[in-house]
C-alpha cells in the first residue's frame, strides 16, 4: 500500500484499504455467525 501511495496512486491504494477493510468486516461477520450458530445448535441438541 505504501509504494502504490508513493508511486502517486492514492486512488488504488484507497481502493485496496477499502477491499481490506470490507474483507476483514466479512470474516467477523461469519466468525460470529457460525459461533451463533453453532451455539443454538449445541444448546438446541441439550434440550
Amino acid at each position: 500500500a505504501l509504494r502504490s501511495y508513493n508511486e502517486g496512486d492514492i486512488d488504488g491504494a484507497k481502493k485496496l484499504a477499502h477491499m481490506a477493510t470490507l474483507v476483514a468486516i466479512a470474516a467477523i461477520i461469519i466468525g460470529l455467525l457460525i459461533i451463533a450458530v453453532s451455539c443454538i445448535v449445541h444448546f438446541s441438541l441439550h434440550h
